[in-house]
């Protein structure tokens, strides 16, 4: 079992090495995701773009409960390796593996009998809908490989090892990336041949990962069965708080969706390549937010609290830098992307929107991920799931819901990330208060005063907490 790595050293040094070895991980999927939707543009339906684009919001929120217990899983591990405690650690990792793979099976399950009525209601009809329900219900069947995967990966990640998570995440794309065409044009799968290549990526992910971590690192060396049920407070305590925050994004998503779709397919098509360029454009904005939370459990396990203050700096200001020069360069490059996924019309015109004006509010996106995964890792996730929650329903829908009157989708997405800048902007601002006023605290003010940490040490108190 590793030891915390992330408690002395220039922080600066740790964010940048975690940001390069998550983002080399990162961008292999992201490209084969975007490499994946180039090949279905190639099969010259656009109606299977959209298809894409009303499966990926249903597959998001199916993969919420991943998204949740790898919070859960980071947060623990790095925590209870803050604080010196190897046992606990180990015992964090299985409760939340545990605890993903029953959940994951029973949400795959619902998900595959009300496909077609969720996709639906989403705004799908027609031959969309049924390439969509086509598309989900086969890369459902790997619902419970990917939450195990994201929790493995999440405990590497906890633990300091990120380039091993990188590693089983790069394996993963590689093999999505090379059966790609072969089942899309070589087995003339179409649609489905994707949906398969996805499907075998996630059996490679999560394989190597669990072998990282239990065989390679010990990262279950010590923990026992039959103390699952009795240590699921903490588990519960971070992944339900999370669960709600990361389900409220795709709830936010599918509401914009319904939203756009009497605009045409379209429309669609272009928010659903965007949707896939993204997150390979800001992919050092999302492995940023992942590399901050095991830094900053880590040094808050420690109660090493002034080195968590300057994290969160620091992250502000790599996020502003980052974004300007990937929107920049996206606007230059916006023409040439239509060109590249053969876009016309409405569709090349959203893109390109997205493109020159969407993309510089990724700032806020940065800044806001950033202090809700700060948050989470010290023991605060239900601040974290009140901001998500803000931003993506109490702010968004009504937004969405006004600019629906100007009866044009700019007007829409422009209301989708407006509520986004104004939460990012007053999230990070309040966690970085509340982080100054912890340090300007009492000296004896325990941490159970401000966190969850009471019921997160059943993985034993080994400093006295």
């Amino acid at each position: 079992m590793s030891e915390a790595k992330y408690i002395t050293g220039p922080l600066a040094i740790h964010i940048r090495e975690g940001m390069i070895a998550a983002s080399l991980g990162m961008v292999a999927i992201f490209l084969v995701d975007l490499v994946d939707m180039a090949f279905i543009a190639q099969l010259g339906e656009p109606a299977l773009a959209a298809s894409v684009g009303f499966a990926g919001i249903l597959l998001f929120f199916a993969s919420a409960l991943g998204m949740a217990l790898s919070v859960a899983s980071s947060t623990l591990v790095s925590q209870a390796l803050g604080r010196d405690d190897t046992t606990g650690a180990a015992q964090a990792f299985l409760d939340v593996t545990l605890v993903g793979l029953v959940l994951s099976v029973l949400v795959a399950v619902v998900a595959h009998i009300y496909a077609r009525p969720l996709l639906a209601l989403l705004g799908a009809e027609g031959m969309v809908l049924d390439e969509a329900q086509s598309y989900f219900r086969i890369v459902n069947l790997g619902m419970p490989m990917l939450v195990v995967g994201m929790c493995s990966g999440a405990a590497l990640r906890g633990a300091g090892l990120v380039r091993k998570s990188m590693i089983a995440t790069l394996v993963g794309g590689a093999l999505n990336a090379v059966f790609d065409p072969i089942f899309i044009f070589g087995f003339n799968w179409g649609l489905e041949g994707a949906a398969y290549a996805t499907l075998l990526s996630r059996v490679g992910v999560v394989g190597l990962g669990l072998y990282f971590a239990v065989v390679q690192q010990g990262l279950l060396k010590g923990c026992r069965l039959a103390d699952v049920f009795s240590s699921l407070g903490p588990v519960m305590a971070i992944g339900i708080p999370s669960l709600i925050a990361s389900l409220s994004t795709p709830f936010g998503s599918a509401y914009v969706t319904r939203a756009l779709a009497p605009y045409g397919e379209e429309v669609i098509a272009g928010v659903s390549v965007f949707g896939r360029l993204m997150p390979l454009a800001f992919v050092g904005i999302l492995t940023l937010a992942m590399t901050m939370a095991p830094i900053v459990g880590q040094n808050f396990g420690a109660d090493r609290r002034d080195r968590v203050g300057r994290a969160l700096v620091l992250a502000g200001g790599i996020s502003l830098g980052y974004v300007l020069v990937v929107a920049t360069l996206l606007s230059f490059l916006a023409p040439w992307l239509v060109a590249a996924f053969q876009l016309e019309g409405t569709a090349a015109d959203i893109l390109i929107f997205y493109c020159r004006l969407i993309s510089f509010t990724y700032v806020f996106f940065g800044l806001h991920i950033s202090a809700t995964q700060t948050l989470t890792a010290m023991g605060r996730p239900l601040l974290a799931t009140i901001s998500n929650l803000t931003r993506d329903l109490a702010l968004a829908i009504p937004l969405i819901a006004w600019a629906s009157t100007f009866n044009t989708p700019t007007a829409i997405i422009w209301a989708q990330y407006g509520a986004t800048i104004i939460t990012g902007f007053l999230t990070y601002g309040l966690t970085l208060l509340y982080i100054h006023r912890s340090l300007i605290s009492s000296v004896n003010a325990q941490v159970s005063t401000y966190c969850y940490h009471r019921p997160v040490t059943p993985y034993i108190p080994s400093r006295g907490h």
